[in-house]
């Protein structure tokens, strides 16, 4: 498979056109060939219509039940997805997407966890996505958690969800997945948010 991009952003809502528009800018200014995005937080079955060049497809996972959740995946042109098979949470925590991309059996999981209960969610959702999956898999999204506290938060508090971190590193071990963002940068302090 030829090299493509990959980014993954949390939006915290997607329903002004200034977002649309950064949102756009961001994907054109980083060339990315596919994105993520949570907490997209569009309501049922609305999905507006992200302008940004060359994108191509959109795929939606939304919480029917208010604006807050929601997963989107965005492909542009040069990664279209042909062949695609879709599996959508309706309470807007993941989204699957298979296919063939650029001639290579695919699958594309956007996942947003909950901000609670991380390690069960993860490995419940890993085992829909296992059953669910063919050829490689690519997964972007938000585990509402870092998985090594020492390194990856700025906070010199208490670690009080060591369970959970350690649940979820499991259930990410148990399905042979790795932060391949923190195997090229082992020793980086870089956030994409700080409290």
């Amino acid at each position: 498979m030829a090299q493509i991009n990959l980014m993954s952003l949390n939006v915290r809502g997607l329903n002004t056109p200034e977002k649309h528009s950064m949102l756009a800018q961001e994907i054109d200014r980083q060339r990315a060939d596919i994105t993520f995005i949570q907490e997209t937080h569009f309501r049922g079955e609305a999905q507006p219509r992200i302008r940004a060049k060359h994108l191509q497809q959109s795929y939606h996972s939304n919480y029917r039940k208010s604006k807050s959740r929601g997963v989107a995946i965005l492909v542009n042109t040069r990664a279209a997805l042909t062949d695609t098979t879709v599996k959508a949470d309706p309470g807007g925590r993941f989204l699957f997407v298979k296919g063939k991309c650029l001639g290579t059996q695919v699958t594309l999981a956007n996942i947003y966890a909950p901000n609670t209960d991380q390690g069960s969610f993860a490995r419940s959702c890993l085992n829909k996505l296992e059953a669910f999956a063919e050829g490689m898999v690519i997964i972007g999204g938000d585990w509402n958690m870092v998985l090594d506290h020492s390194i990856d938060s700025t906070t010199h508090t208490m670690d009080k969800r060591r369970h959970q971190r350690t649940l979820l590193a499991n259930a990410l071990f148990a399905h042979q997945l790795m932060d391949c963002w923190r195997i090229t940068h082992p020793q980086d302090r870089d956030y994409t948010y700080t409290t």
